[in-house]
C-alpha cells in the first residue's frame, strides 16, 4: 500500500558495501525469531525507508519490523516491531528516536541506540504515516477510520461528496499524549513541515491547504493540479513548496503568497516522490512510469533521468551532502545514485513480496521460492544461499503463480510448476523449457488445473508432476509424457527414493508409494492427519519424512507437523512437531540434513522464509472413520473433502463405510457424525468461505435420490438442511470491500437472498464511471471470501491504474441496490 508522503529534512546516506559479510548476515538471519524457529531468510516486503538525520542509519519498515543498518557499511544493526507489519517510520530531528506504526492502531517509540521502546501510543485509527516536527516536540499522525457504508437511498449520481475519512493526530512527544485532530476533511494523500516547523502543507484531490502547526488554523488554498496531490517537499529555505501529481505534473509555489511559479512536465505517469537536495539547488521526482528525473530547482529545467528501476518509484532522498540520491521502487530493491553523473552506485535486495512455494537444493545450499498467486503481475522464483541468507538470484519471465518447485539432482536445474511447467538453469537464471501438457485445459486458470507437485528422478532423467486427480511422469530431455496415474484426488506433493525405484505422493491423509518402472501401487500410509505438502526419503532410502498442516480450530490456521515413516514396513515412526502457526497460504518444504528431518517454511503475509527445527514425539494418532480430512476434529470440512473425491473408487479416506466408491452415502454418514460429535451445536455456524447453498443443495438433491430412512441417514440430512439455512442469506447486502485503503488491488464481498444477474459499479468521485464488472448470474448464497467475493485490479475500463482517491461501488442485483465508499491510497 503506498503511504502519504512526507518530506522534512532531505537525507540520505552513502553505503560502501552491497551485502554485509557472511557472519553478519548468519547474525540477522536469526534476530528475534519465533520460538522453535533457527533462521530467517528474506527481510519482508518494504513499506517505507527513512534516514538518520546525521546520515548514519538507514531505517526500512517491512512487513516483520523495522531494520535498523549502518548507512555506511551497509551492516544490519537491529530489527524493532519483530513479526509486526510496520508501514510508517519516522526518526526525531535529533536522530535519537524512531517512530513506528502500522495496521495495528499503534504508534511505537524507540530509542535508536539501544533499541529499547520507549512509549507506546494508541492511535484512533489506521495508520498510514508519521512524521516529527522540525523542532522534534511535535509527531504527526495520519490515519483512516475505514468511513461509513453510504446507504442505497443516497447513491447516484454524481458528483460524489468528497471526504475520504483520513484525518490527522498531533502528539506531544514528551508526554506521549494526543492533543489536537486539526485537518480532517478533504482527503489527505500527502504532508510536509516548513523547515522551521511553523507551517503544515497538506495535499489532497487536486489541492494543497498550507496550516499554521501551532494552531491548525487554515492559511491558505492552493489550487491548480487536476489530479490527487501525491508528494509535497518544501526547499530547504522554507520559500518554495513542490507538489507532485497523479496529473503527472510537477508544480513550484511560491509559499508566501501561494504564487503557481512553474509546472514541470516529462514524467508520463503519476508522480509519488519528490525531493530537494541539501542546497536547494536540485529538485528529484520519482514517478510510476519507473524513471527518476533531476531538475534544476531554480529554473525548472530537466537536468538528466535515472533510469533502472523495472517498477515503480515510491520514495526518494538526498544525503546530507547531496552527492547521492537513493531510491526505493516497487520492483523491492533500493537503489543508490551518484547526483553528479546519474549513474547507478549500488543496490539493496532482500526484501521481496508474498511467497507460496519452496524448494530446497540437495546440497542444501539454495533454496528456492517462488511468489503466491496475484493478479495482473509478472511472477518470481527467488533463490537465496542457506549458508550466508544472501539473495542470489531472480528467476522472472512465467505467467502464473510457481504453486511448485523442485530441484534437479545435481542441483543445475529448478522446475516450477502452475499451470504449465517450467525449466530453468539455476547458475545463470535462464529458460531451458516449457512443459504445456499436464492439464487438459492449461490456459484455464482453475487452481484445480494447477500443477501442485514435482520432483526429479535421482539420475535427472524423469520428473513427476503432480495436480487434481491426476499424476505424470515425464522424460527431461525430450518432454516426452511415460506415464499417466488418473483418478488419485489432488497430489500435493512427489519424492523419488534415492535409487530411483520408488516414488511417493502425498494427497490429504495418505501418502502412497509406486513403482516407478511399472508404475504400480506399492503401498498406502493412511495414518496422516492434514493436508500432505512436502515429501523426503532419507539418504539411504529406508526412510520417508512428510510435512503436513494440522488445523487449530480455524480451517485455515494450524501449526506445521510432520511424520517419519519406515519405507520397507510402512511403520508410521515418529510425529514431529514445531510451534509455528500457519495460515491456509503459506507453505513449506521438510527435507533431510544428513539424516536428521528438517523444515523451511514461507510466511505469507510477510515474504519470508524460516527454518524451523523438528521435535520428535510418539507416534499415537486416534482414528476417527468420518474424521476423513485427519485434521483431528470432524467438521465440516470433513464434508468438503468427500464432496471433493464423489465417485472415486478404490483406497480413500473418504469412503466412510467401505464399499469401494465414494458417494454421497459418505457424505451424509459424516455429516450425522458431526451432529453426533460435541462440536456440533456450533461448528455449522462457521462453514468454509468457498462452499455454497448451490453445492449443499446439490447434496441433499443426491440424498433423495437414494431414499437413506434410516436413522444415522435421517440426522445427517438434517444437518445438511441447517447448513443450506446457514448459507442462505436472510437479505442480499453489499459488504465492506477489503483492504480499505488499499493499492492497487480490493475484493467486494457480498451476499445474495436471491438469484441475480450482478453488476458491480466503481465510480470516480465526480460520478465518472471507471470501472463496470459484469458478473452475471449467480445464484443464492454468501460471495464473502477471496475466491468468491467481486475482484478489482484496480485499473478502469482502459486498463490504466486509478489514481489515488475515493472512490464508491455499487452492486446491482435485480432490485437491490447500495453503494459504499472505498480508497484508493498510494
Amino acid at each position: 500500500m503506498k503511504k502519504i508522503l512526507f518530506s522534512t529534512c532531505l537525507i540520505l546516506f552513502v553505503v560502501s558495501v552491497l551485502y554485509p559479510s557472511n557472519n553478519l548476515a548468519q547474525d540477522y538471519t536469526q534476530w528475534h525469531l519465533p520460538e522453535g524457529a533457527k533462521t530467517r531468510l528474506g527481510k519482508g516486503k518494504i513499506n517505507e525507508i527513512q534516514l538518520s538525520p546525521d546520515g548514519t542509519q538507514l531505517a526500512v519498515a517491512t512487513s516483520i519490523g523495522v531494520w535498523l543498518h549502518n548507512a555506511h557499511s551497509g551492516e544490519e544493526l537491529d530489527l524493532l516491531n519483530p513479526m509486526t507489519d510496520i508501514s510508517s517510520i519516522s526518526f526525531s530531528p535529533d536522530g535519537q528516536t524512531l517512530a513506528t506504526g502500522g495496521r495495528d492502531r499503534t504508534i511505537y517509540l524507540w530509542n535508536v541506540a539501544t533499541g529499547k521502546q520507549i512509549k507506546t501510543l494508541r492511535c484512533p485509527g489506521i495508520l498510514f504515516s508519521l512524521a516529527f516536527s522540525p523542532d522534534g516536540t511535535v509527531l504527526v499522525s495520519v490515519q483512516n477510520d475505514g468511513g461509513p457504508a453510504v446507504e442505497p437511498a443516497a447513491q447516484a449520481p454524481s458528483p460524489f461528496p468528497v471526504d475520504q475519512g483520513n484525518f490527522i493526530s498531533l502528539w506531544n512527544v514528551a508526554t506521549g499524549r494526543m492533543f489536537a485532530t486539526p485537518f480532517v476533511n478533504g482527503g489527505v494523500y500527502s504532508l510536509a513541515f516548513s523547515p522551521d516547523s511553523a507551517m503544515t502543507a497538506s495535499g489532497g484531490n487536486k489541492t494543497i491547504h498550507l496550516w499554521e502547526t501551532a494552531t491548525g488554523e487554515h492559511i491558505k488554498t492552493l489550487p491548480g493540479h487536476t489530479g490527487g496531490v501525491n508528494s509535497l517537499a518544501f526547499s530547504p529555505n522554507g520559500l518554495t513548496l513542490a507538489s507532485g501529481s497523479s496529473d503527472k505534473t510537477i508544480r513550484l509555489w511560491e509559499v508566501t503568497t501561494g504564487e503557481d511559479m512553474k509546472t514541470l512536465t516529462g514524467h508520463t505517469d503519476e508522480i509519488y516522490s519528490l525531493a530537494f537536495s541539501p542546497n536547494g539547488l536540485t529538485l528529484a521526482s520519482g514517478s510510476w512510469d519507473k524513471t527518476i528525473h533531476l531538475w534544476d530547482a531554480t529554473t525548472g529545467a530537466p537536468l538528466r533521468n535515472l533510469e533502472g528501476h523495472t517498477e515503480r518509484i515510491e520514495r526518494l532522498l538526498f544525503s546530507p551532502d547531496g552527492a547521492t540520491l537513493i531510491s526505493q521502487s516497487s520492483d523491492k530493491t533500493i537503489r543508490l545514485w551518484n547526483t553528479a553523473t546519474g549513474k547507478p552506485i549500488k543496490i539493496l535486495t532482500g526484501y521481496m513480496e508474498d511467497l507460496q512455494s519452496l524448494a530446497l537444493s540437495p546440497d542444501g545450499t539454495v533454496l528456492a521460492a517462488g511468489e503466491k498467486f496475484s493478479f495482473d503481475k509478472e511472477y518470481a522464483i527467488y533463490l537465496w544461499d542457506t549458508t550466508t541468507g544472501k539473495h542470489i538470484k531472480t528467476l522472472t519471465g512465467y505467467e502464473a503463480a510457481a504453486s511448485s518447485l523442485a530441484f534437479s539432482p545435481d542441483g543445475t536445474i529448478l522446475a516450477n510448476g502452475s499451470y504449465t511447467m517450467n525449466l530453468w538453469n539455476v547458475a545463470t537464471g535462464k529458460h531451458i523449457k516449457t512443459f504445456t501438457k499436464h492439464t487438459e485445459v492449461v490456459h484455464n486458470h482453475n487452481s484445480r488445473n494447477r500443477v501442485q507437485g514435482l520432483a526429479f528422478s535421482p539420475d535427472g532423467t524423469i520428473f513427476a508432476s503432480g495436480g487434481y486427480q491426476k499424476m505424470d511422469l515425464w522424460n527431461v530431455a525430450s518432454g516426452e509424457r511415460l506415464k499417466n496415474f488418473n483418478g488419485l484426488g489432488r497430489v500435493n506433493s512427489l519424492a523419488f527414493s534415492p535409487d530411483g525405484t520408488t516414488f511417493a505422493s502425498g494427497g490429504h491423509g495418505k501418502i502412497d508409494l509406486w513403482n516407478v518402472a511399472s508404475g504400480e501401487h506399492i503401498r498406502m500410509l493412511k495414518e496422516h492427519k492434514g493436508w500432505i505438502q512436502s515429501l523426503a526419503f532419507s539418504p539411504d532410502g529406508t526412510k520417508l519424512v512428510s510435512g503436513n498442516r494440522k488445523y487449530i480450530g480455524h480451517p485455515y490456521v494450524g501449526v506445521i507437523t510432520g511424520s517419519l515413516w519406515n519405507v520397507v514396513t510402512g511403520e508410521h515412526l515418529q510425529i514431529l512437531t514445531t510451534t509455528h502457526e500457519t495460515s491456509k497460504d503459506n507453505s513449506y518444504n521438510v527435507s533431510f540434513a544428513s539424516d536428521e528431518p528438517v523444515l523451511a517454511s514461507t510466511d505469507s503475509e510477510s515474504g519470508i522464509v524460516l527454518l524451523w527445527d523438528f521435535n520428535a514425539v510418539p507416534s499415537v494418532l486416534e482414528e476417527i472413520p468420518e474424521d476423513v480430512n485427519g485434521d483431528g476434529v470432524l467438521n465440516i470440512q470433513d464434508l468438503v473433502w468427500v464432496a471433493e473425491n464423489l465417485g472415486q473408487m478404490g483406497p480413500n479416506t473418504a469412503d466412510v463405510n467401505g464399499d469401494g466408491i465414494v458417494d454421497i452415502r459418505d457424505l451424509v454418514k459424516v455429516a450425522s457424525a458431526i451432529v453426533a460429535s460435541a462440536a456440533a451445536p456450533s461448528i455449522h455456524l462457521q462453514p468454509p468461505a468457498t462452499l455454497t447453498a448451490a453445492e449443499v443443495q446439490q447434496w441433499l438433491a443426491q440424498a433423495q435420490q437414494f431414499n437413506l430412512t434410516d436413522a444415522i441417514s435421517q440426522r445427517g440430512i438434517r444437518f445438511l438442511e441447517q447448513l443450506l439455512d446457514t448459507l442462505t442469506p436472510i437479505e442480499t447486502a453489499l459488504l465492506p470491500n477489503y483492504p480499505n485503503p488499499f493499492n492497487p488491488e480490493t475484493w467486494i464481498p457480498y451476499q445474495l437472498a436471491e438469484p441475480a444477474e450482478v453488476t458491480v459499479t466503481i465510480y470516480a468521485v465526480d460520478g465518472t464511471v471507471v470501472r463496470t464488472l459484469e458478473l452475471g448470474h449467480q445464484s443464492i448464497g454468501i460471495y464473502h471470501d477471496r475466491h468468491r467475493a467481486v475482484y478489482w485490479n484496480g485499473k478502469n475500463e482502459l486498463g490504466e491504474p486509478a489514481s489515488s482517491g475515493v472512490y464508491f461501488y455499487t452492486l446491482t442485483a435485480k432490485e437491490f441496490k447500495a453503494t459504499r465508499k472505498m480508497i484508493i491510497q498510494k
